[in-house]
């Protein structure tokens, strides 16, 4: 071989190992990107989860309105609203019947003290009764955070990342409008 093709192939080498090397940095950039995006998503997940309040429902209509889903992804999407409104609708009519009775039975409760022993069995029963309802609405409470973070671990499951990260950023734009006014 001549000088002028050893120089070529050391050439062809050297570009080679170049585009290898760009290669590499290029896909641990975006492995980087990825486990980033992922801790995000993690983070806002357990905000979503710790704040509370909001109707899972609501969320996936606004995914639905924010982010562009293939057919199977809106599909299940819709059934998982459909599922959830049902789940809200009950936990709602539960907790606004527990809120009543908790109400009324406070408001028909006589804090003094009469000394008069049938009105502390009265006092000590209904107290008992109130505190029952109270543990009641606690998991009532409980159940519907349950309920939200099924929900987010679902879309997690329906959503591609792309989407999933859309979600996150469209989630976050709802609750500080939200939260602020």
């Amino acid at each position: 071989m001549d000088f002028e093709g050893l120089e070529k192939k050391n050439n062809q080498r050297e570009a080679n190992l170049r585009c290898k090397l760009r290669k590499k940095a290029y896909v641990e950039d975006l492995e980087k990107q990825v486990e980033q995006l992922s801790r995000q998503i993690q983070i806002q997940q357990d905000q979503f989860t710790k704040m509370g309040g909001f109707r899972p429902s609501d969320v996936i209509q606004l995914i639905l309105n924010h982010v562009e889903l293939f057919n199977e992804q809106l599909k299940r999407m819709l059934e998982l609203k459909e599922s959830l409104m049902k789940e809200e609708s009950d936990n709602t009519k539960e907790m606004e019947s527990l809120q009543k009775h908790i109400s009324i039975s406070l408001s028909g409760t006589d804090f003094v003290d009469k000394g008069d022993e049938c009105a502390m069995t009265n006092f000590s029963t209904e107290m008992s009764t109130l505190t029952e309802k109270f543990t009641i609405l606690i998991d009532l409470l409980e159940k519907a955070d349950k309920v939200r973070q099924k929900s987010l671990t679902d879309m997690q499951r329906i959503l591609k990342e792309n989407q999933q990260v859309s979600s996150v950023f469209t989630m976050n734009d709802y609750f500080k409008r939200f939260f602020l006014h």
